[in-house]
């Protein structure tokens, strides 16, 4: 298969008030109307290719092979400040990666075991060129430094005046840095998992998988002389000598390679508490492995590998004929060297806190009222905290992890006609519910998503033997505003916007 889309780039929209007016727009986020000082992109491309291959000799086995191929191209660029002020743009003029992977699953079933075997291979090459602009005279100008703050028996004076041009150079009006990043990775592992029966009542599931990956990592990134790359080497000294705000600045390509294992394990019991009920446990541990984002130096650009544990508990069933089916249940879990992206100048990089500790709780509700109307309830509970996370600004111990909200849940209705003549007609109506969010680990105020309602309907007609349909859709019924990012990347306090009300109609059909 084949996608491409082309949009106007990620949509920042500054809420600097200066740099607002500058622009002629208004301090809202949700005005719809964004003032750039360069044309934004974002086009994405993918093609993908899989073969599937079922070998079954006879009821009880079967071996199945799956090869995936997936090609991507997606250079973007943004205006980090989202003004109509030259300060900062960043984007992946080239960007693309391609995967090949192979899998072998070997199944049998038996009258009390069910037991699945196999191995993957997942290989991917990477490519990518980032380019930071930004303006030395349009950031910086006018900007008060005290040298004492170096440890310089010089007196304060004012950025791009004559004791920096002394200092520093001359402040320049752009300057550019790119980034060329290559990356050859290769992952395999093994795994196995069986289910035994072990009375009409209790089944029994445990499995391993064994994980490893091989990363090899290339990067060049020529040093920059600006106002801006002198400061940032002052700021970070000794680390970054040159500056560069992309990361540590080379003479030529450098290789950073690295490698991981782990071992994996999950244990499940399900327990048949009456021929309408069940109850279910399970511990499992998880692993995710490390990586490469050039940061100030070589070794702090390799971020490690997470490993997660995890518990859950619950109960299923259903009640009055199959009229209502019901499912809760309670988790929690741990994780080490838990990844999480930062933004600086623009640009997300990975790196690892200590770890995040969480547990909470998920229901959900599904009844026919009728033989026209079902009703859908769902409600989720998490506490997602970090146990330790030492940064710039302090620990962020205890607070909340990014983009988690504490309560979230659904609310639906489902309607379906009759069967007639001219075919049939359905309705949805969903409405989601999202507690308050943070964007940011330092939990501020202002970045922040409140809680919020969103609803969506749906009208659909279905021909006479439902060989095709039409829907017409509504996303965001009554045009909620709702932000999806809200932080300062790099120059100033800029924010993205959830689609508005979006009106649709869709046609499917088979031939």
């Amino acid at each position: 298969g084949y996608q491409r889309t082309d949009t106007n780039g990620l949509g920042y929209g500054t809420l600097v008030p200066a740099l607002e007016s500058a622009g002629d727009v208004p301090p809202d986020p949700f005005d719809d109307r964004l003032a750039t000082d360069t044309r934004t992109y974002d086009d994405v491309s993918n093609a993908n290719g899989q073969l599937r291959v079922l070998w079954q000799p006879d009821a009880a086995v079967s071996l199945l092979s799956v090869t995936s191929y997936h090609d991507n191209n997606s250079p973007n660029l943004f205006d980090v400040d989202g003004s109509a002020v030259f300060l900062t743009t960043a984007g992946f003029i080239n960007r693309h990666s391609e995967t090949l992977s192979q899998e072998f699953r070997l199944t049998g079933t038996g009258d009390t075991v069910n037991w699945v075997a196999g191995a993957i291979l997942f290989k991917e090459d990477v490519s990518t060129t980032v380019r930071l602009t930004y303006s030395d005279i349009n950031v910086l100008s006018g900007r008060p430094v005290s040298p004492a703050d170096f440890g310089l028996p010089l007196p304060d004076f004012e950025l791009c005046d004559a004791t920096s041009d002394l200092l520093f150079g001359s402040c320049q009006a752009s300057v550019e840095e790119l980034s060329d990043q290559k990356g050859d990775y290769l992952s395999y592992g093994i795994y196995g998992d069986a289910s035994w029966t072990l009375d009409p009542t209790l089944t029994v599931t445990a499995g391993l998988r064994y994980s490893a990956d091989d990363k090899d990592f290339q990067y060049r990134s020529a040093p920059v002389a600006s106002v801006t790359t002198a400061l940032n080497a002052l700021n970070a000294a000794p680390l970054n000598p040159a500056g560069n705000l992309l990361g540590y600045s080379t003479t030529g390509a450098q290789h950073v390679d690295d490698n991981w294992d782990d071992l994996e394990a999950r244990l499940a019991l399900n327990y048949l508490v009456n021929d309408r009920a069940s109850a279910y446990a399970s511990v499992s541990k998880g692993y995710k492995a490390g990586g490469f984002e050039p940061a100030a130096t070589p070794q702090l650009s390799v971020f490690d590998p997470e490993q997660a544990l995890s518990a859950e508990l619950g109960v299923r069933g259903d009640l009055w004929a199959q009229q209502l089916n019901y499912q809760a249940g309670l988790y929690a879990y741990d994780v080490d060297d838990y990844q999480i992206q930062v933004i600086e100048n623009g640009l997300a990089r990975t790196v690892n806190t200590d770890g995040v500790g969480g547990y909470g709780a998920e229901s959900e509700l599904r009844a026919v009222l009728s033989p026209h109307w079902q009703l859908q309830l769902a409600y989720a509970y998490t506490d997602a905290r970090f146990k330790d996370f030492a940064t710039d600004a302090g620990n962020l111990r205890n607070n909340r992890t990014i983009l988690t909200p504490q309560h979230s849940g659904y609310l639906g209705l489902d309607y379906s006609s009759a069967h007639y003549d001219w075919g049939r007609l359905g309705l949805m109506w969903r409405t989601d519910y999202q507690g308050e969010l943070y964007f940011t680990a330092q939990n501020t105020r202002q970045d922040r998503q409140g809680d919020f309602f969103r609803s969506t309907a749906q009208f659909s007609y279905f021909y006479p033997g439902e060989g095709w349909r039409i829907d017409l859709i509504v996303r965001n019924v009554f045009d909620q505003d709702v932000l999806i990012f809200k932080q300062d990347v790099g120059a100033g306090e800029v924010a993205r916007r959830a689609s508005p009300r979006y009106v649709g109609v869709a046609f499917s059909g088979t031939f």
